[in-house]
């Protein structure tokens, strides 16, 4: 589902985020020029802390710096994937089976480019959601974004 350049900042930086004890979650990148934003997203067990993304931000920032990373200007950011946490891997969403999943697609199914729905199962290169009883089921290349949708009692 990554993009190269995320598959490349990736493998750039998961061997520094879990050598600090931290599960690489996912790299977004957003904006372009002078707007530029590289998104790292973290995530322990325990949860994380600012005290904990300043330490990876601090880590990651030379490293990039040094390794030439990214190509030209840009805000570099360290965060939790929060409760709405976006879903970047095959194994996220098998995680997340029994959630409720917001979906944006690159293309449209059924008159649609937006699907909310139960995260019914991830298998092979689909996923498949239960909206309003009907199954729909989505190729993982058809996946522009994806995130968990919390539901609050």
């Amino acid at each position: 589902m990554a993009e190269p350049r995320t598959a490349f900042l990736e493998k750039l930086v998961e061997p520094t985020v879990n050598h600090l004890g931290f599960e690489l979650w996912g790299v977004e990148q957003t904006g372009t020029g002078r707007q530029k934003r590289v998104c790292i997203y973290i995530d322990a067990p325990n949860g994380i802390s600012v005290a904990d993304c300043e330490t990876v931000s601090q880590q990651l920032g030379t490293l990039l710096a040094v390794e030439d990373g990214i190509a030209g200007t840009y805000a570099l950011e360290v965060s939790s994937p929060g409760m709405d946490r976006l879903l970047f891997k095959h194994d996220q969403f098998q995680r997340s089976v029994g959630e409720c999943v917001d979906v944006r697609l690159h293309l449209p199914i059924d008159g649609t480019r937006h699907i909310q729905g139960t995260l019914q199962a991830c298998e092979g290169e689909s996923i498949s959601l239960v909206v309003d009883d009907d199954l729909k089921v989505i190729p993982f290349t058809l996946v522009r974004r994806a995130r968990l949708v919390p539901v609050f009692e």
